[in-house]
């Protein structure tokens, strides 16, 4: 099978006909495939701009998703080869995710009791601040699906210039102000996905392109700057526990920075 594109945990490869399948390193067992694929496919039903799954294979020991393949480039691409569209494209962005928002899905796993783990086995982080962190974790009583994971390696824009998201694998039930908020950080100033893109240019155009999608998402729903600035210390005390070696300082400085605000 042809290699697609591949990223910190699967590597995409041509499957058959109009179709790609997602392969799994070996951190992945079949369950965890499974349910993954299970997420990926109820959300595709939902009518999200997402890809159709089709099931799920195996080869050796490693596991795949069997999915559409949408025609296209990533998010990455089009900011590569055309630059001065960076703001509306933050601000698609934005109307993309708000349409993920606006999906209520029952039967995936609570956002915030992921969170909370998370910042319980963080490492190197004290009582204190992982009590701040907890604290600041809102519990909700809906449904909301939430992708955990929306950045410009994770959008695709087909022939007819429409953004979908793709990889799911960490799609949970959630507050829209946690998503919202690891999504700005994501774009902003966290270690980019691994990929072919110009890492000098789309550096000098990442923090435009989350400015532009943060006011563009605060302007199109009922979250406010005080409701996202509430996630940005829960968000960064969980990324602690996505070893990433050269964003390990940064994302500790954020916690150091963000446990210092005071809430609103």
């Amino acid at each position: 099978m042809q290699l697609v594109g591949e990223g910190r945990c699967a590597e995409i490869l041509e499957h058959s006909a109009g179709r790609v399948v997602k392969l799994f390193d070996q951190r992945f067992d079949e369950a965890a495939v499974h349910r993954m694929a299970r997420t990926a496919a109820s959300v595709a039903e939902q009518g999200v701009s997402a890809p159709r799954v089709w099931g799920v294979v195996n080869e050796g020991d490693r596991h795949g998703i069997v999915m559409d393949r949408i025609e296209g480039h990533t998010l990455f691409d089009a900011l590569m080869t055309e630059p001065e569209r960076v703001d509306e494209f933050g601000e698609q962005l934005a109307a993309l995710h708000l349409g993920i928002h606006r999906c209520s899905l029952e039967g995936l796993d609570s956002r915030n009791d992921h969170v909370r783990r998370q910042i319980g086995r963080a490492p190197g982080i004290d009582l204190e601040i992982q009590g701040r962190a907890i604290a600041r974790v809102i519990d909700h009583d809906d449904h909301i699906l939430c992708h955990g994971d929306l950045h410009p390696g994770n959008v695709m824009i087909d022939a007819d210039g429409s953004m979908l998201a793709i990889d799911w694998d960490f799609a949970m039930s959630g507050p829209p102000g946690y998503d919202v908020a690891r999504a700005w950080l994501l774009l902003d100033r966290w270690a980019l996905a691994p990929g072919t893109y110009d890492a000098d240019l789309i550096g000098r155009l990442r923090k435009p392109l989350a400015a532009a999608y943060r006011r563009a998402y605060l302007s199109l729903s009922t979250l406010t700057d005080t409701d996202l600035d509430l996630w940005l210390l829960p968000a960064s005390v969980a990324r602690l526990c996505e070893p990433i070696p050269e964003e390990a300082e940064l994302v500790r400085a954020d916690v150091a920075r963000f446990a210092s605000a005071t809430p609103v």
